[in-house]
């Protein structure tokens, strides 16, 4: 094995606060409850909203269905291209997933196929942020009040990134963000449920306290604690969010420093896109460097360019495999809907390298080995 580096595909964020964040709340004996500096930067950050911390951003999701408090029958639309939580959300709370296809160029969920699905029975759209850019907001807002169905918003990979000046999270009924070790903020499992829809406030507090009124009980409008519909325990571990809290400190830093790497990636990749040998993401100014990738001509391709850099130390990977196609969600499947762009970049799209203090060295060597590749 030539190897001639060795660069990880990713690092966990850290910061020297998170760990004093944490030292801070065991010496305070406050480890065992939420940390609200954390619950207060999300007041501030969705203003408009309600903010609950949740043990993953999975939950969040599964969360937000249960309110919704589908029937058997109802569906529920989301891109074939994205993360299976988004489909278990669905079938967990017995309704039906509905594939759209993608725009090939952002990997996002596309409007038309959005339209396409819909029927009488469509009851929500979740619509994901793919890689921290945003959809279509305006389109699907648009399109969802003409149908009366409800946006959910998995913004998993979107802390820092924005629309119009406003952070991703805001503009569906509801919302979802991931902390895990994989995103830009991290707490190694965590989540956040965003409630945009007031309508929504009651039923979301209650499935949040595992079916209880304990939110009504808190605020006086009910008298004794009692179980009173479908719920579970969503919450986050504390010390997570004493954890979580540290790294908020710092994301503004955490941002522009992903950000550096994610452009001099596009700088220096887009030769060979001029050349027609790769095609690069979009390049916004409103995303967070969450996610560097690149599709190519074919997935024979795609794998040859995966092992090329892992035989010279470089670590880089495929994305989601197709949720349409998957042994499970064939049963779901409708025939009539396309999902080919979907399948495209589930073959053809590739991860490069990216994580928080990355360096502009690390960045060149990936970007030489890949000219390197394709030079042949």
């Amino acid at each position: 094995m030539n190897s001639l580096y060795h660069i990880p595909f990713h690092k966990p964020t850290y910061t020297k606060q998170d760990l004093a964040s944490v030292e801070q709340a065991f010496v305070a004996e406050n480890w065992s409850k939420d940390n609200e500096e954390a619950k207060e930067f999300f007041r501030q950050y969705y203003p408009n909203s309600l903010t609950l911390f949740t043990n993953s951003c999975s939950s969040a999701l599964e969360m937000a269905i249960r309110v919704l408090e589908l029937k058997a029958d109802d569906e529920v639309i989301i891109p074939a291209f994205g993360y299976v939580a988004v489909a278990n959300a669905v079938v967990n709370n017995g309704a039906v997933p509905v594939f759209a296809d993608v725009d090939p160029k952002s990997g996002n969920i596309d409007i038309k196929s959005i339209e396409a699905c819909i029927t009488n029975r469509t009851k929500a759209v979740i619509a994901i942020h793919y890689a921290g850019n945003p959809i279509d907001i305006e389109g699907l807002q648009k399109l969802c009040r003409g149908a009366g169905i409800f946006f959910i918003e998995d913004a998993a990979q979107c802390i820092g990134s924005s629309y119009n000046h406003q952070p991703l999270g805001s503009f569906g009924h509801l919302a979802c963000l991931s902390f895990d070790y994989m995103k830009n903020v991290s707490c190694g499992q965590g989540g956040l449920l965003i409630v945009n829809d007031k309508n929504l406030l009651s039923k979301v507090q209650t499935a949040y306290d595992n079916g209880t009124n304990r939110f009504a009980l808190l605020n006086g409008t009910q008298k004794y604690f009692e179980w009173v519909s479908k719920g579970n325990n969503y919450r986050i571990n504390p010390i997570a969010s004493h954890f979580l809290n540290g790294q908020l400190k710092g994301l503004k830093q955490i941002t522009e420093d992903r950000l550096r790497s994610w452009r001099l990636y596009y700088e220096l990749l887009f030769p060979l896109q001029a050349k027609g040998q790769l095609t690069l993401p979009e390049n916004r100014n409103c995303h967070n460097g969450h996610i560097f990738f690149l599709v190519t001509s074919s997935a024979d391709v795609r794998n040859e360019l995966r092992n090329y850099l892992r035989e010279r130390g470089i670590f880089s990977e495929h994305h989601y495999t197709s949720l349409a196609h998957s042994a499970y969600g064939m049963q779901f499947a409708h025939n009539n809907n396309s999902v080919q762009l979907s399948e495209r970049l589930c073959h053809q799209l590739l991860r490069l390298p990216l994580w928080y203090q990355m360096t502009e060295d690390d960045v060149r060597k990936v970007v030489e080995v890949i000219s390197s590749f394709y030079s042949k």
